[in-house]
């Protein structure tokens, strides 16, 4: 299951306004609450924008980078999704699981997501 640019633009197209709430979110439990309330596609979504991330493929500024790492959430996305048949084991994972991987970084969804919103 290999994820071509391409699919995950449209991904990150299809889950734009799912996206943006989690960025805009400053507050980690609005952040939560907006996970629970997320459908798996999004989730889903999620999770591969991460592993993207996480190899990459999608850059993210360095500040933004070195905030994640501050938090100490950069070694927990390396450790559960950097690698592909991590990331297909926690996509076939049920939805609790996904939820409780997602919820650890609620704190840096900002960050995270920033280059989506702000850069061309």
């Amino acid at each position: 299951m290999k994820i071509s640019n391409e699919q995950m633009k449209s991904l990150l197209i299809r889950d734009k306004s799912f996206l943006k709430s989690l960025y805009e979110g400053s507050n980690p439990l609005k952040n939560k609450r907006v996970l629970n309330s997320s459908n798996d596609c999004q989730l889903d979504t999620l999770l591969k924008y991460l592993h993207f991330v996480a190899n990459g493929i999608i850059k993210i500024k360095e500040g933004n980078f070195d905030q994640i790492r501050q938090d100490g959430k950069l070694k927990l996305i390396k450790t559960n999704i950097e690698s592909l048949s991590k990331l297909k084991k926690t996509l076939k994972s049920e939805r609790a699981l996904k939820l409780k991987f997602l919820n650890k970084l609620s704190k840096i969804y900002s960050p995270l997501l920033y280059i989506l919103f702000n850069e061309t």
